[in-house]
């Protein structure tokens, strides 16, 4: 306090509520999950809606879309043909690089060519079997981004079909 009663900045004359609140009751925990807990969360609704999303961004019209979506398919072939692993990145390289075509209007769309290049028997989703509180199960492979723009998200790792190997 100073001389005229006004409390300075640096005085404090009573706890923040927070630390005294924290004081008075301990941190509630979250109950332990168990196997036979439903999921915390909506799990195929989140990949439908990861779908929904790659698949408005692939319905986008105009040649430029139409044009960038036939060199995203080539550069998806090529990458499966010559990796037996392959992660977005590698396909978004062959088309900013070599092609050099311009940037869609929506960044999702390299997941709709990763998509429709599975639809057409060059890949799959790359899993993993593994064990999980002693079930076995399969874990999907997954690596962080490289791209700028893409904050380091993690892109599937899809595994290619067509693939003959080193030859």
């Amino acid at each position: 306090m100073t001389d005229d009663g006004q409390q300075d900045m640096f005085t404090r004359t009573k706890p923040s509520t927070l630390a005294s609140s924290l004081l008075r009751r301990p941190p509630r925990l979250p109950k332990p999950r168990t196997l036979h807990d439903p999921p915390a969360f909506d799990l195929p609704a989140e990949q439908a809606a990861a779908v929904a999303g790659a698949e408005q961004a692939d319905e986008r019209e105009g040649d430029e879309s139409d044009r960038w979506r036939a060199l995203a398919d080539d550069a998806a072939e090529r990458m499966f043909q010559a990796n037996e692993l392959v992660v977005s990145d590698m396909v978004w390289k062959i088309v900013d690089e070599e092609f050099g075509a311009p940037m869609p209007v929506d960044g999702r769309s390299m997941s709709g060519a990763m998509t429709r290049a599975a639809r057409r028997g060059l890949s799959e989703v790359h899993y993993v079997p593994g064990i999980f509180n002693g079930v076995e199960t399969m874990y999907k492979v997954t690596m962080k981004s490289a791209r700028k723009g893409c904050h380091a998200h993690d892109r599937a790792v899809w595994r290619s079909l067509v693939w003959r190997g080193l030859a």
